[in-house]
C-alpha cells in the first residue's frame, strides 16, 4: 500500500514526465507491432491467399506452339511422384501495357471463361460492373492497386497483329499470373472475344500446366526435369514457375518495411532506456531529503523502489495500449503501399502473436531497467540524505573560471553548465547518434529509390530499349543498326534457360562481349568471361552452395552438357538470384544459338519508342519483342519512390519527436535541479533572456557535435548495413552515393529542431522568481 501510494504522489507530482515516457514507449511499441504485423501477418497473408485458391506447387508453361504439345504429352511425361494436373489453354504474348503512368512489358495470358471453372490455382473475381455486357476485360488487381486503372477505364492490348480497345469490367486475383515481379498477367476476356484474338494469332496459342507433387519431392527439381524433357523431345522453350518463389517475389518489399521498422523500433528503445535510466538518477537526486525523510519514518528501500516500479509499469502498460492500437491504425498505411506492389488483396485483422510480441517484451524490458537503476537507493543513508547528499567537499575542477575566461560571460557560463551537466550531454550525444542514423539511412533510399533511382540494382542491364527480331533478317537487323544515326550504340545480349546437374534453372544472359554493359557494377568480384568455356555465376547462389573462382560448374541444355570455369559473380534480384553471364561461343556448347530469335539492347539519341516505331514501320511481324526501358522503369519504379519517401517522411516525424520528448524529460529535470541557482542568478541582474540561452548552450555543443560525428559514421556505415540487408534479395554489394546536399540537410535539420526544442524547453525559466523560493523554503 504503501509503495502504491508514493508511485500515485510520484505520477502526480511529475505529469509532465511521465507523459514524455509514455509517448516513447508508445512510439517504440508501435514500431514493434508493426514489424510484427509485416512479418506474421501481412506476408502470412499471401500463403492464406494461395491456399484458398487451391494454388498448385508448380506453374509449367510454353508459348508456342510449333511443336505438337497437348494435355495427353503431358500426362504421358508427368513423373510417379505427381499428385495432381490441371492443364489449360490460352493465349500468351509478351507486349508492353499501360501502368502508372508508363509502360511495363510482361507476359500476358488472355483467358477466356472456361479458366473460372479450373480447380488448381483458381482465379477469384475481386470487383466487377455486371452491367458491362460485352467488349470486355477483367484485368489482375495489380493493374488497379499499382497501375491506378479502375472500373469502366478504357484498356488496350497491342499485340503485334493490332491493338485490341476494352473495356475494364472488373478485377483478378491470381496468384502466378498478377503482378510485376513475376512479369505475369493473366487477362480474362469474353469467349468471343478469345476467338477473335486466337484466329488473328494463332501461333500466340499457348498452355499452362498446374502440378502438384507428393509431399517430400523437391518440386523445383521435378518441374525443371520436365522442362528439360519437353525441350529435347519438342525443342520448345518451356519455364516453371514455383509457389514460394512466386510469393516472396511478390512480397519482397514488406521484407524492407520489416528491416527498417525493426531498426528504429531497437533505436528508439535504446532511448527508452535511456530516458528511463536517466529519469530514475534524477529522481533520486532531486528527492534525496524527501527519500531520507521517508526512509527516517517508516519506509524501507523495497517501498520506494517498489513505489517506482509500479510507476513505470503504469506507464509502459498505457505506452503499450496506446502503441498496439497505433500500430494497427499505422498499418494500413504502410499495406496500401505493399498491395499497390504484390497485387495480392490484404485486409489487417487481429493477430495475436504480434500483439503479445510488444506486449510481453516491453513490460520485461522495462522491469529490469527499473531494477538495475533502482539499486541506489539501496545506499542511502537518511541521514545523509537529510542533508542534501552532501557527506563532504567534492573539490571538482573548475573547468571554466569566470575570473580568468575571455569569453562573453554567457558563453563562459554555457560551458561551465555544459561540464556540470555531463550526464545529460552523454544522453543526448548517444541519442542524437542513433537518431543521425536513421536519418540517414532514410535520405539513401530517397536518394537511390526517389529522388535518383539506383537502376543498377534492380536490373541486370541499363539501357534505352530492347528490340527482339526473327532470326531470319538477323544479318539485315543488324546492318541497319551499324548505319542509324540515332543509335549510339548497341550490342546482342540474348536470355536463355540453362538448368545444372541437381536440374536448378538459371537465367543465362548471352553476349558477344560484356564489356559493353552500362552496368558495370553488375560483376563485383573477378571478371566477366573472356573464352567460351568460361562464365560468371549469382554471388548469392555462389555464396550459398560454396562456389569459389576458379571452380567449375556443369551446365546442361536438353542432353547436351558442358563444365564451365567461374571467373566472376555477378548480382541481381531476379530469378532467386540463379542467374550466369555466358559468351555466345560458350553457349553454344549447349545449344546452337544462331536458332534462336536475337535481342539487341540499344542506347539511342532520340526517345526509343521513335527508334522502335521505326523498325516496327520497317519489319512488321519480324519485330517479336520491344521494350521502351524508360516507359518501362516509369511503370516499375513508382512502388519505390513511395517507399523511399514515406521513409523519409516517417523517419523525419520520428526523429523529430524524439529529439522533442528527450530534450523535454532533460531540460524540464534540469531546469526544477538548478531552479535555486538561477534565482540568485536573477537576483543579481541576470535577465530570463540570457539564463535561456546559457540554457540552450549548454546542450547545443553536444548536439552539434553529435550531429557532425553521427553523420560521418552513418555515412561510413550506411553501405555496409544496406547492403546486410539487400544480400537475401541477391545484391552482395551494395553501393549507395549520398549526396553532401542531403547529408547538410540532415545536419541541419537535427541541429534545428534540437535548437527550437531547447528552446521551447528553456522557456520555463522565465516563470522562476527568486522571491517566490524564498518563500517557498
Amino acid at each position: 500500500m504503501k509503495s502504491l501510494l508514493l508511485a500515485k504522489s510520484n505520477l502526480r507530482k511529475n505529469r509532465g514526465l511521465s507523459i514524455a515516457i509514455s509517448l516513447l514507449i508508445i512510439i517504440s511499441t508501435m514500431f514493434i507491432c508493426v514489424s510484427s504485423l509485416l512479418i506474421l501477418d501481412y506476408q502470412k497473408n499471401s500463403y492464406k491467399v494461395a491456399e484458398s485458391l487451391n494454388t498448385s506447387q508448380i506453374d509449367l508453361f510454353s508459348r508456342s506452339d510449333k511443336k505438337d504439345i497437348d494435355e495427353e504429352y503431358i500426362r504421358s511425361i508427368l513423373p510417379d511422384s505427381v499428385t495432381e494436373y490441371e492443364y489449360i489453354e490460352d493465349i500468351k504474348v509478351q507486349i508492353p501495357i499501360e501502368f502508372s503512368g508508363g509502360e511495363v512489358t510482361p507476359i500476358v495470358s488472355v483467358i477466356n471463361k472456361d479458366h473460372l471453372n479450373r480447380n488448381l490455382s483458381k482465379i477469384e473475381i475481386l470487383e466487377e460492373d455486371k452491367s458491362i455486357k460485352e467488349n470486355y476485360i477483367y484485368v489482375p488487381y495489380h493493374i488497379h492497386t499499382g497501375g491506378g486503372l479502375n472500373i469502366g477505364d478504357t484498356y488496350k492490348l497491342k499485340f503485334p497483329s493490332r491493338t485490341y480497345k476494352f473495356k475494364i469490367k472488373g478485377y483478378i486475383n491470381t496468384i502466378y499470373a498478377g503482378s510485376n515481379n513475376m512479369n505475369r498477367y493473366e487477362m480474362l476476356v469474353s469467349d468471343e472475344d478469345y476467338d477473335m484474338i486466337l484466329n488473328d494469332n494463332p501461333n500466340l496459342k499457348a498452355f499452362d500446366t498446374y502440378i502438384n507433387f507428393k509431399d517430400g519431392i523437391k518440386s523445383k527439381k521435378e518441374s525443371n526435369k520436365l522442362i528439360s524433357k519437353i525441350f529435347t523431345e519438342k525443342g520448345v522453350e518451356t519455364e516453371s514457375y514455383d509457389l514460394d518463389l512466386t510469393l516472396e517475389s511478390r512480397t519482397f518489399i514488406s521484407s524492407i518495411f520489416f528491416v527498417s521498422f525493426l531498426l528504429t523500433s531497437v533505436i528508439i528503445i535504446l532511448v527508452v532506456i535511456l530516458m528511463i535510466s536517466n529519469n530514475i538518477s534524477n529522481y533520486i537526486r532531486e528527492n534525496i531529503k524527501t527519500l531520507g525523510a521517508l526512509k527516517a519514518i517508516g519506509y524501507t528501500s523495497k517501498n520506494i523502489k517498489r513505489s517506482l516500479i509500479i510507476q513505470f509499469s503504469l506507464l509502459t502498460v498505457i505506452g503499450l495500449v496506446i502503441g498496439v492500437l497505433s500500430g494497427y491504425l499505422f498499418m494500413p498505411i504502410i499495406t496500401d503501399m505493399l498491395v499497390a506492389q504484390s497485387g495480392i488483396p490484404y485486409k489487417l485483422s487481429f493477430n495475436l502473436i504480434s500483439t503479445i510480441i510488444p506486449i510481453i517484451s516491453m513490460p520485461i524490458l522495462v522491469f529490469i531497467i527499473v531494477l538495475l537503476s533502482v539499486r541506489k537507493i539501496n545506499k542511502l543513508d537518511p541521514i545523509i540524505a537529510l542533508r542534501d547528499g552532501i557527506e563532504t567537499h567534492s573539490f571538482k575542477k573548475n573547468h571554466i573560471p569566470l575570473s580568468k575566461s575571455k569569453l562573453p560571460l554567457n558563453m563562459s557560463i554555457s560551458l561551465k553548465n555544459m561540464y556540470k551537466n555531463g550526464k545529460q550531454n552523454i544522453v543526448t550525444f548517444i541519442t542524437v547518434l542513433f537518431l543521425c542514423f536513421l536519418m540517414v539511412i532514410a535520405m539513401a533510399m530517397y536518394q537511390n529509390f526517389s529522388r535518383k533511382p539506383k537502376l543498377d540494382l534492380l536490373t541486370f542491364e541499363i539501357v534505352d530499349g530492347i528490340i527482339m527480331v526473327d532470326k531470319d533478317i538477323r544479318p539485315e537487323f543488324v546492318k541497319d543498326l551499324k548505319k542509324d544515326k540515332d543509335i549510339e550504340s548497341f550490342k546482342y545480349l540474348n536470355m536463355y534457360q540453362t538448368l545444372d546437374k541437381d536440374y536448378a534453372k538459371f537465367e543465362t544472359y548471352i553476349m558477344n562481349n560484356p564489356k559493353l554493359l552500362n552496368n558495370k557494377d553488375n560483376c563485383y568480384e573477378g571478371r566477366y568471361p573472356k573464352h567460351d568455356n568460361e562464365i560468371a555465376i549469382s554471388g548469392k547462389y555462389a555464396k550459398e552452395n560454396n562456389y569459389k573462382i576458379g571452380d567449375k560448374k556443369e551446365f546442361r541444355v536438353g542432353e547436351n552438357k558442358y563444365s564451365f570455369l567461374i571467373t566472376g559473380f555477378i548480382q541481381s534480384t531476379n530469378n532467386d538470384s540463379k542467374e550466369i553471364l555466358i559468351l555466345k561461343s560458350g553457349m553454344d556448347h549447349l545449344v546452337d544459338t544462331d536458332e534462336l530469335n536475337p535481342m539487341y539492347y540499344f542506347d539511342s539519341k532520340i526517345k526509343a519508342s521513335k527508334v522502335i516505331d521505326k523498325y516496327k514501320d520497317k519489319y512488321g511481324d519480324k519485330v517479336l519483342t520491344t521494350m521502351d526501358f524508360e516507359e518501362l522503369i516509369e511503370g516499375q519504379m513508382d512502388t519505390f519512390i513511395n517507399v523511399a519517401n514515406l521513409m523519409v517522411v516517417v523517419i523525419s516525424i520520428i526523429t523529430g519527436a524524439i529529439i522533442l520528448l528527450v530534450l523535454y524529460l532533460l531540460m524540464k529535470t534540469l531546469i526544477y535541479e538548478r531552479r535555486f541557482e538561477y534565482g540568485i542568478l536573477k537576483a543579481l541582474g541576470f535577465r530570463s533572456r540570457d539564463l535561456i540561452i546559457q540554457n540552450v548552450l549548454s546542450f547545443m555543443p553536444t548536439i552539434i557535435i553529435a550531429t557532425i560525428i553521427g553523420t560521418i559514421i552513418s555515412y561510413f556505415a550506411t553501405n555496409p548495413y544496406i547492403g546486410l540487408m539487400m544480400r537475401p534479395f541477391g545484391i552482395m554489394k551494395c553501393i549507395m552515393v549520398l549526396p553532401i546536399d542531403l547529408l547538410i540537410i540532415t545536419v541541419l535539420f537535427i541541429i534545428g529542431v534540437s535548437l527550437i526544442a531547447s528552446i521551447l524547453m528553456s522557456l520555463k525559466i522565465r516563470k522562476i522568481e527568486p522571491n517566490d523560493l524564498l518563500n517557498g523554503e
